[in-house]
């Protein structure tokens, strides 16, 4: 089963990284007939993707932003993306890159890669490591902008969107059996792509289940023995 995502990017410092780290940044000459395509965020800019957030979901197509530096394509212009098999962990089974097109006449554009879920997942973190490819009409940008790094696993953590304020007004304190219980309650893990009104009706949606087992004798405990609807601060 696919499914269409834009993914969540964050800053952050890579070990793996530093293979790069003796390449020169590259001066583009905006006046030549070549045209450059790169990624719009650098490689110090990974990617953090776990299946966990996507319940029955064997493959994930990740939207990957790309610019053009140079002169616009006249028509669509077809180009590579590949992985550096030296640099990263996966295998063959993990992802699929399809042949990519930057569209006639755009600045930016949208290069994809679909990465795929495996048994070995849910004890590890992988890593893909992909490079834009060279062709007769098509460059590589700069350096640190020419490569991407995705981490892929399928393992339980605390997500990006769990912060204080969900802490002190939403769903109280993490722990993995709440959100286990949270995204079999509601069908979702991944709440970044939400606005707050979306938000509050899964927020919503999971206390009315919590204070249904509680009124049934059934309640719903933490790991520490503590009543989960107790620890919910979410008014309503």
């Amino acid at each position: 089963m696919k499914k269409t995502i834009t993914t969540t990017i964050f800053a952050g410092t890579i070990a793996s990284l530093m293979l790069f780290a003796s390449c020169k940044k590259q001066e583009i000459d905006l006046y030549s007939s070549s045209r450059y395509v790169q990624f719009v965020t650098g490689i110090q800019d990974s990617i953090s993707f776990s299946f966990f957030y996507y319940p029955g979901k064997d493959e994930i197509q990740i939207a990957l932003p790309v610019k053009l530096v140079g002169k616009l394509f006249p028509q669509d212009q077809t180009y590579s993306i590949e992985a550096v098999s030296s640099e990263g962990t996966v295998t063959s089974a993990n992802y699929s890159l399809p042949v990519q097109t930057f569209r006639k006449s755009a600045v930016l554009d949208t290069a994809w890669v679909t990465v795929k879920n495996t048994p070995e997942l849910e004890t590890k973190d992988l890593r893909l490591v992909l490079r834009i490819s060279e062709n007769k009409n098509i460059m590589p940008g700069q350096t640190e902008a020419t490569y991407k790094i995705i981490r892929i696993t399928a393992r339980v953590s605390k997500p990006v969107w769990w912060d204080n304020n969900m802490n002190m007004y939403y769903l109280g304190r993490y722990s993995e059996k709440k959100f286990r219980t949270f995204m079999e309650v509601t069908g979702v893990g991944d709440l970044a792509p939400l606005d707050n009104n979306q938000r509050l009706i899964y927020f919503l949606q999971f206390k009315y289940y919590l204070i249904e087992q509680k009124e049934k004798g059934t309640p719903v405990y933490m790991e520490d023995g503590a009543d989960m609807l107790s620890t919910v601060p979410l008014l309503g």
